[in-house]
């Protein structure tokens, strides 16, 4: 795991180790550049199954919702972590597992092998969607199990666990910060919600508030159908709390009041609320100002949440559905956005131009992606290589496609992962660079 270095601020925790690429899985010649026609760009070069070996449970099961995540280890792009649970989707009503060796399964992906193998983590269950995380140092994995928030050190196998207090209430989402630190905690104690920051590696209370004291009526629905996820920005001063019922709001990490009320709020009601609690991000590139959100008048709007200006506004293409995801690349060059009709959209970040699509359709038929029935969602997650060069696609059909991107041409991207390549990355902060081409080297915010 290596030495670490920690800095308040913008920085964030950076492991004494060099990055590794991604490995060679393209058929063919992939060197394309990034072009601006919106057509179809990129191939799936990968398809894993988060629970190998239920291939006749799949078989007689296809009306099932899988959840599925996976994220790139931080600073290695031959390991990927994935979670995933499966559940029988019933409108109106509390979803239930279909499957109990299935909830909430964590596994860890060496997608250098060939075929790509998997070890398994965790299989303790979840009582919620799963999700998992782990520190920017790759030391600490942190997910919900049945009861209580865990924290395994994956170099010791040792394990810190939060319980539920007598207030009895469930946890329902859990996100750590970029500076590897903090965990923040979403309970839901009755229909309120209680917003919980604490130390990643031991799970203890720094601060709690609840949610509806700082955004009007962040109340949970009677039949508990709704959806809340929390992020952390950049500089990991601020957290972001989203709900499936259309609100977003920002709060400082140490909160005494909210910091900004975005739906409703920063945008009225006549325009829209949030389109689902996925579907929003922050810029990378800022410490913590700008953010994407979807809204539900099918418009993807960037906002300087400083001075409140709008920087960026579009409509999202008429054939795609409606936004359910939404995630940034670790440079912030691109936006991408994953629609219920599957086609994953991929914007300039700078300009909002559409650059191109991703869609399964165009792929082989191995590879075909179902959709859900209205109510659910159809694209579950969305996670960067750190590189940029590949994207990995979390789908409710319960599995994990690896997208091989259009090469993006810039020299100084080219020149900050071959630094990378060959230097630990925390050898960096010793380079006698300006301390901005040390932020852009290691991904820390650097506009203001």
């Amino acid at each position: 795991m290596g030495n670490l270095v920690v800095i308040e601020g913008t920085k964030r925790q950076v492991p004494n180790k060099t990055w590794k690429p991604f490995p060679d899985l393209s058929p063919h010649d992939n060197s394309d550049p990034i072009g601006g026609d919106g057509g179809s760009k990129g191939q799936i070069v990968l398809m894993l199954d988060p629970v190998p070996g239920l291939t006749d449970f799949r078989a007689s099961t296809p009306d099932l919702l899988w959840w599925t995540y996976a994220q790139f280890m931080p600073f290695d792009d031959t390991k990927l972590l994935s979670s995933v649970g499966v559940y029988v989707p019933r409108p109106g009503r509390t979803i239930t597992g279909a499957h109990r060796n299935v909830q909430g399964r964590i596994g860890l992906w060496d997608l250098s092998s060939q075929p790509a193998d998997v070890t398994l983590l965790d299989h303790r269950g979840s009582a919620t969607w799963p999700h998992c995380q782990v520190t920017p140092s790759s030391q600490y994995l942190c997910y919900i199990g049945r009861s209580e928030v865990i924290s395994q050190n994956l170099k010791t196998s040792r394990k810190e666990k939060r319980s539920r207090d007598l207030r009895m209430g469930n946890f329902r989402f859990c996100v750590l910060s970029p500076n590897g630190r903090y965990l923040a905690i979403l309970m839901r104690i009755g229909n309120q919600f209680e917003l919980a920051t604490v130390t990643a590696d031991r799970l203890q209370r720094c601060t709690e508030v609840m949610c509806h004291n700082l955004c009007p009526k962040f109340y949970g629905s009677a039949n508990y159908t709704d959806h809340v996820e929390c992020s952390f920005s950049p500089d990991s001063r601020y957290i972001a709390v989203s709900s499936s019922f259309g609100k977003l709001f920002v709060t400082q990490r140490d909160p005494s009041k909210c910091y900004k009320l975005i739906t409703p709020g920063l945008i009225p009601d006549d325009q829209g609320v949030l389109e689902d609690a996925r579907a929003y991000d922050y810029d990378p590139r800022y410490p913590h100002e700008v953010m994407a959100f979807s809204t539900t008048d099918k418009s993807i709007r960037v906002y300087n949440l400083e001075n409140e200006e709008c920087l960026l506004s579009n409509e999202l293409p008429e054939d795609v559905g409606v936004a359910e995801v939404m995630k940034y690349s670790n440079g912030g060059y691109l936006l991408s956005v994953g629609t219920s009709s599957t086609i994953i959209l991929m914007y300039d970040s700078d300009c909002g131009n559409l650059l191109y699509r991703l869609d399964t359709a165009t792929q082989n038929v191995k590879y075909a992606m179902r959709t859900m029935p209205s109510g659910y969602p159809s694209m579950i997650r969305l996670a960067w290589s750190h590189s940029g060069e590949q994207l990995a696609v979390c789908t409710a059909d319960g599995y994990v496609r690896i997208w091989q991107l259009p090469r993006f041409i810039n020299l100084q991207h080219f020149c900050r992962l071959t630094i990378l390549k060959y230097l630990p990355a925390r050898d960096v902060y010793s380079l006698p660079l300006p301390g901005k081409l040390i932020d852009f080297i290691l991904y820390n915010a650097v506009r203001c």
